[in-house]
Order: C-alpha cells, then structure tokens, then sequence
C-alpha cells in the first residue's frame, strides 16, 4: 500500500501537477482561529507535502470550492464558528457535486457527545478534538484518503451483468455485499463513517451504548429478483423506515451489506419490531414486496452492549449484533429445499467476516500510529 504522506513538499500552485504527472493532494482547511490555520497549514506542507488553501468561515470556504476546477482531496473543518458552524457546513458540503467521499475531518475543542453525534449524523469522517497530536491528524486523514481511494476504484468498475451503467449517475448496489452509502436519510451515514463514530463514541463517553442488527430476511432472493436500481431504492426506503422509528432515540444507522443495517443508540433504541412490521404497510413500495415471490420481512436483532473502549473490542460488538440477526433468520425461517438453503448461504456470513478483517486492520493501525509517534518523538 502506498504511504499517503511519502509525496515530496512542492510549492507549485494548486492547479499545476508534480513533474512526475501526479497531482499534489489539495486540502482545505477552514477555522475562524487563523494561528491555528497557519499551524496546519505549516504542517500539512511541511509534513505531508500538501496543497493546502485556508478559508477563515463557511462563506470563503464554499467560494474556495466554487474556484476549484477538481474538488479537494480532503476538508478540515472547525465545528465552532461564527454564523455557519462547522456541522452546517460539513452538511452543504456532502451536498455539493464532487464532494460525497471526500474526507472531511472535525476539528473542536467541544466534548459534549452531541457534537460528535451530530458531525457524524451530517457526514463527518473523522472528528479530532483540540489540542490535537500532528502525527494523529496526518494519520486518520492517511486512512480516510484510502478509504476514498478504495470506494474511486470500486466505482469505476464494469456495471452488474444487464444493467447499462450511465456516466455519473448515482452508485447503486451491484453485488449483494455493497454497501452503498444512502443518500438523503436522517442520520444515516456511510459504513465506514460508522464504524469510525462507534469508536470514537466508545472511546470518549461512558454512555450506555449499544449495536442492533435489522436483516433482511432471505436477502438473496429478494436481491435476484429485482434489477439493481430497485434493490438501491428497497434499502432506501428500509432506512428511511428504520431512521423515523428510532427519531426519538437518535440511533446513527448505516446500510452494511448483505441486507443488514447497524444501529447505534445511546441507551434504549426506540426502535420496535411490531411498529417496525406495521411501518412496513404504511409505505406502498414496500408493502407490495411483502407478497410473492418477494416475501419481504424484516429481522430485528437484540441490542447488543457495546463495553469497551478497546477497538478490537467494539468490532467484536458489531460482528456478535449481526450474528445475532443472522441467527434470528436461521431459527425462524430455516429451509425445507437445497434452493433456500443455497439462497440462505449466499447472503449469511460474509459481513461477520468483514468486521473482522476490520478489527485486524485496526489492530494494525494502532501499531502504526504508535509507531510513527515513536519516530517523530
């Protein structure tokens, strides 16, 4: 994997490539404090060879995006500022063509969890408290970087078998396993952003915490019988549902893949299966799939406490909330033919897997970024 800080410092303006035909990485960094903005500058460029351009508030920021003719590669925005805080803006900016994956990271000196929870419910990446480490900021923006640059790759693959893929259109689900971020739904973010907002909310509160899993059930079958682009707007509809029962609770929701959605509460969920299989009438969309040959149901799984502040730990949390929803489906539905019992493999499983591959990049991120405070210390 190629280190996001190894380019070499280059003076050139933002719009001029690197003698070698690469692009400098472009960062905006907004804060109304400009020692602190002189600070970042200094060491995005020092550091990791950046361009960096600094807006001292949400108007000169969205002015200095409107003069880009390639969006910025990262934001680094201050939550606490005069008129458009840093939250609003974050908000306009995933709004904003070319700038749905960027990385944006929060900067505050705030501790109160509901910034941390409304940064993340607007489209946060990241969120850094001051006094902030250098070496921890070029670090988690590193990762997010990748991240983006995964989810670039991922996109600009071949279009699922039948399905004409139309220059920029919105991505839509093309494998079972994709999780496409939902677009336009009240705290329901990204899955990495959400895996981020779990540790940090681990980490930093002593809150009562807690992970449930809602499956859908028999996925597969759902999924191969409807074209990609309706599947995308049956999720879509699914976390619109799920995000207005749990309003009153506030969960952080993310669509996983694989028919799974992940919730994250401070205290009870709001969330009920009765109300839940009701809603499901109230929408025409959805109600019609509940019939055959879709037959449509939704699994709610048992909140699952989320103890730790160790990383590994908290991903074990989210690895045991959908294991307990893909149990719920087997003891439920079971199979009577080699036909559901194929159907059931092919969508049960994967995402158990996936978390923890991600629990073993954390751990491995954490060595790292020890060992690169180690060396600049």
């Amino acid at each position: 994997m190629s280190d996001p800080f190894g380019a070499e410092r280059s003076n050139q303006p933002a719009d001029i490539q690197r003698s070698n035909g690469a692009r400098a990485t472009q960062v905006l960094v907004v804060d109304d404090d400009p020692d602190l903005c002189e600070v970042l500058e200094t060491a995005l460029v020092s550091l990791a060879g950046y361009e960096v351009h600094v807006a001292y508030g949400a108007q000169d920021a969205l002015h200095a995006m409107a003069d880009q003719t390639v969006p910025y590669d990262g934001v680094f925005l201050d939550i606490q500022m005069p008129g458009t805080n840093g939250i609003e803006l974050c908000s306009i900016l995933r709004s904003t063509p070319g700038y749905a994956d960027v990385p944006v990271i929060m900067l505050t000196a705030m501790t109160e969890r509901r910034y941390l929870h409304e940064a993340f419910a607007k489209g946060a990446s990241d969120y850094i408290s001051k006094p902030f480490d250098l070496a921890e900021l070029r670090f988690r923006f590193g990762r997010e970087r990748t991240k983006e640059q995964h989810r670039a790759i991922l996109k600009a693959e071949s279009p699922a078998p039948g399905e004409y893929r139309v220059p920029h259109a919105p991505d839509i689900v093309r494998e079972l396993e994709d999780a496409v971020a939902v677009q336009n739904v009240d705290r329901c973010i990204k899955r990495d952003a959400f895996e981020v907002f779990v540790q940090q909310t681990a980490a930093r509160y002593n809150d009562s915490l807690f992970v449930r899993a809602t499956k859908i059930a028999r996925v597969y079958e759902l999924y191969s019988g409807l074209s990609a682009r309706d599947y995308q707007a049956t999720v879509e509809r699914i976390a619109r549902t799920l995000s207005d029962e749990t309003a009153e609770s506030s969960d952080i929701l993310t669509h996983y893949g694989n028919g799974i959605f992940l919730s994250l509460s401070v205290g009870q969920s709001a969330l009920r299966r009765d109300r839940l299989a009701e809603r499901l009438k109230t929408c025409p969309e959805l109600f019609a799939l509940t019939a055959p040959p879709h037959n449509l149901r939704l699994l709610v799984g048992r909140q699952i406490p989320v103890s730790s502040r160790v990383t590994s730990e908290v991903h074990f949390a989210l690895e045991q909330a959908i294991d307990v929803a893909e149990q719920a489906e087997e003891r439920r539905f079971g199979w009577r033919t080699y036909k559901e019992w194929w159907s059931a493999r092919k969508s049960m499983g994967r995402e158990q897997r996936r978390v923890q591959q991600t629990a073993y990049e954390s751990l491995l991120d954490d060595f790292l970024r020890k060992g690169v405070r180690g060396r600049e210390h």
